[in-house]
This record gives structure tokens, C-alpha cells and sequence, in this order.
């Protein structure tokens, strides 16, 4: 049974993929990819979640929070968010 099956992450760049996994009832994993063979720079939303962890950074500019991102061209970053 799925605790909150509606996404909660907002992204600003066409250019830029996001996928949103339900770890449990209070963290998901986003997975956001650069599609494109240039930098990208992304905001993301997370709704009432925050930034909880950085698992995998492909070389990116991450802001503190992990709102604002600069993507190096055809990379990925895998963040954990928590309620």
C-alpha cells in the first residue's frame, strides 16, 4: 500500500528529468538527469519535505538546501528527502 502515492517535486528546467521513490512514509528519493549535452541549471521544490541527504553527485553545484542545482551536461544527482 502506498502511503502518499502523489509526487511532491516541482522542477523548473524542461531539459532536466526527475523520478520521485517512496522509500516510506516520510522519505523519497529523487533522481534528477540532465538530458541534454550542455550544463542545466535546475530549481527543484520539494513540497513540505527537505533535503536530507546527497546519495550521488556526478559532479554538480548543489545548493545547500538542494533547491538549485547546476548540472554538468548528460549527468545525474540522487538526493533523499525527508518530511
Amino acid at each position: 500500500k502506498l502511503v502518499n502515492p502523489e509526487k511532491v517535486v516541482r522542477k523548473s528546467s524542461p531539459y532536466v528529468a526527475v523520478t520521485e521513490h517512496i522509500a516510506d512514509e516520510k522519505t523519497r528519493i529523487v533522481v534528477a538527469v540532465n538530458c541534454v549535452p550542455r550544463e542545466t541549471e535546475v530549481e527543484l521544490s520539494f513540497g513540505n519535505y527537505s533535503l536530507s541527504e546527497i546519495i550521488k553527485n556526478q559532479g554538480a553545484d548543489i545548493s545547500a538546501d538542494g533547491k538549485r542545482i547546476t548540472m554538468k551536461p548528460n549527468s545525474a544527482v540522487v538526493l533523499e528527502i525527508k518530511a
